[in-house]
């Protein structure tokens, strides 16, 4: 127990550290702050990896006595998430996710409800088309 809250404190620091290290490398552009950088992004990789895998071993290790915290973890890891690219599936419901989705950013970037060009951009299958033959494929 002790030693879980000590790494639980410790990737809380990393992570600190880590968002400290790739504003400073993104500022600099310097080789030397990305690699301090990548040094410190592997080591919290490695801190919550560790960590999960002990949270796993504990739910396996007391599932006689605690069945359903297992199987709420189970259920939650099992759950699926719909993906932007399901609306290419289903085009007659494009038009209607892409609006969503245009509406979101908007909210996100912008705050609640102000008005702006975005419900006019135009998506045709001609305009996609040319985009894509104008691609360069040796990239």
């Amino acid at each position: 127990p002790k030693s879980s809250y000590l790494k639980f404190t410790q990737a809380l620091k990393a992570s600190r550290s880590k968002k400290k290290a790739w504003v400073r490398w993104k500022k600099s552009g310097k080789s030397q702050d990305y690699a301090k950088y990548a040094g410190k992004r592997d080591k919290l990789r490695k801190l919550t990896r560790e960590l999960c895998s002990n949270f796993e071993h504990k739910l396996v290790k007391d599932i006689k006595n605690n069945p359903k915290a297992f199987w709420r973890y189970a259920r939650s890891r099992l759950q699926t998430r719909p993906k932007v690219g399901s609306s290419l599936k289903q085009p007659d419901k494009t038009e209607q996710r892409l609006t969503g989705i245009k509406l979101f950013q908007h909210r996100v970037h912008h705050g609640e409800h102000r008005h702006t060009g975005l419900d006019v951009l135009e998506i045709t299958e001609e305009k996609v088309l040319k985009k894509l033959t104008e691609l360069n494929s040796n990239k």
